[in-house]
C-alpha cells in the first residue's frame, strides 16, 4: 500500500491532476477527441418541471406511508405518464417520450391535484411485425433504430392492468398521458381507456399532447419547445443535426432550430393544462351524476 501512494505522489499524479481528463475532459484522451455535443454534460432529464414548488408531495414513489390515502381522499386521481425509449436525435434524451410526459403530470399536478406515479419508459409499441417483413428484418430494423420490439398485446394488457390496479386502490379518474405518439400507441391508449371506462370501476382519460395543441411532431418545434419549458437548457441547440445530410440546425429534413423556444414551449402546456382540466372536471362531474 505505501509502495501505491509513492507511485500516486509522483509525477503521474501531477499528470492525473492537471490534465482531469477522465472525469472534466481536458487535455487528451477520448473525451477531448469528441465534439462539442458529445462533452456536453448536463443533469437532465431534471426530476421535476421548472418552478415546481412540491409544497405538497405527489410523487408516488417517494409518498411516505398513510399519506398516499390522504391524496386519495383529497381527490381520487391518478396521473399516469407513459413513454418508451427512443431516438431524438443528438439534441434531445432517449427518454424524452415518458420524461416529458411525467414533467407534465407533475406540473399540473399542484394546481389539480391527484397522485403521480413513476414513469414508465417501456410502455410503447410502434407496431407488430407487418406480414411481409421476416422476423430478421424486424429485427435488424429495431436494432438499426435502437428500438425495443414490445408486442401490441402487451402494451394493451400492460395500461388495462395498471387501470385496474389503481382502481382498486380507490383512483376514481385516471389520465393516461402517453409522451409517445405514433398511431398505433394512440389507438391502444384510447381503445384500452374506452374499455376500462366502460366498467364503471374508474374513468380513464387518453392524453398526447396533439389532442389539446392541434399538433405535434417527433423532436422538432413542438417536442423540443416543450421540452425546453420543461426543462430550460435541456435542448441542446448546437447538437440539432439532419441525420442524413449533415446539416446543422436541421432536422429530418426541416429546419428546426429557430423554431425552437421555451416561449412556444410553455403556450403549448397552456393548451395542455387548459384540455385536461377540463376533461378531469367532466370525468368527476360524470361520477357524480352517475350515483344519482
Amino acid at each position: 500500500m505505501s509502495k501505491f501512494y509513492k507511485i500516486v505522489a509522483g509525477p503521474l499524479s501531477m499528470v492525473i491532476i492537471g490534465c482531469g481528463v477522465f472525469a472534466f475532459g481536458g487535455c487528451s484522451g477520448p473525451a477531448a477527441r469528441q465534439p462539442e455535443a458529445a462533452q456536453t454534460r448536463l443533469e437532465y432529464p431534471p426530476e421535476v418541471p421548472a418552478g415546481y414548488k412540491g409544497e405538497t408531495e405527489r410523487r408516488w414513489a417517494r409518498i411516505y406511508g398513510n399519506h398516499l390515502y390522504d391524496l386519495i381522499g383529497e381527490r381520487p386521481l391518478a396521473w399516469l405518464p407513459v413513454g418508451i425509449l427512443e431516438h431524438h436525435g443528438e439534441h434531445l434524451p432517449w427518454s424524452l417520450d415518458g420524461q416529458k410526459a411525467y414533467l407534465v403530470c407533475l406540473r399540473l399536478s399542484e394546481k389539480l391535484n391527484g397522485v403521480v406515479l413513476p414513469v414508465s419508459l417501456l410502455a410503447g409499441v410502434h407496431g407488430d411485425r407487418r406480414p411481409e417483413q421476416s422476423e430478421q428484418e424486424y429485427r435488424d430494423f429495431n436494432k438499426k433504430v435502437g428500438d425495443f420490439m414490445f408486442t401490441e398485446d402487451y402494451f394493451r394488457r400492460f395500461m388495462l392492468e395498471t387501470y385496474d390496479g389503481l382502481a382498486n386502490i380507490g383512483f376514481k379518474v385516471i389520465v393516461a398521458y402517453t409522451g409517445h405518439y405514433p398511431e398505433i400507441q394512440t389507438q391502444i391508449v384510447r381503445e384500452t381507456a374506452e374499455q376500462y371506462s366502460a366498467t364503471g370501476r374508474a374513468t380513464v382519460i387518453p392524453f398526447w399532447e396533439p389532442l389539446a395543441c392541434g399538433a405535434g411532431d417527433h423532436g422538432a418545434k413542438w417536442e423540443s419547445s416543450i421540452w425546453e419549458a420543461l426543462a430550460p437548457g435541456g435542448v441542446r441547440m448546437k447538437a440539432i443535426v439532419d441525420e442524413e445530410t449533415g446539416r446543422s440546425g436541421y432536422y429530418r429534413g426541416q429546419e428546426i432550430r429557430s423554431q425552437i423556444s421555451r416561449e412556444f414551449g410553455e403556450k403549448a402546456l397552456d393548451m395542455v393544462e387548459n384540455y385536461l382540466t377540463q376533461k378531469i372536471d367532466e370525468a368527476f362531474a360524470g361520477q357524480e351524476t352517475n350515483k344519482h
